[in-house]
């Protein structure tokens, strides 16, 4: 099952730094921003790309990249489901 777990682990399957320290959900959202942008760059996505891919505008995938606005459980299935697909 694609869950947040996804967004949170790197491509040999590690936590990022500090998965697990703290247990609220704050934390988690967090971190997806900052591992949002990173997956993204790290797989040559461009911003355009990804909110095509989401159907969502261009503003939508800055504000996550920036924790302004929250993720949808649609938006992280999609997400862990493209970026899970790019590390097999």
């Amino acid at each position: 099952m694609l869950d947040l777990q996804h967004l949170l682990y790197d491509k040999r399957d590690v936590p990022i730094a500090g998965i697990g320290e703290y247990g609220n959900m704050k934390y988690y959202v967090a971190m997806m921003n900052e591992r949002l942008k990173y997956l993204r760059k790290e797989s040559r996505i461009t911003q355009n790309q990804l909110a095509q891919f989401l159907s969502v505008d261009q503003g939508m995938i800055t504000k996550l990249e920036n924790g302004t606005r929250s993720f949808s459980t649609t938006m992280v299935d999609k997400i862990c489901g493209l970026f899970l697909d790019e590390r097999q």
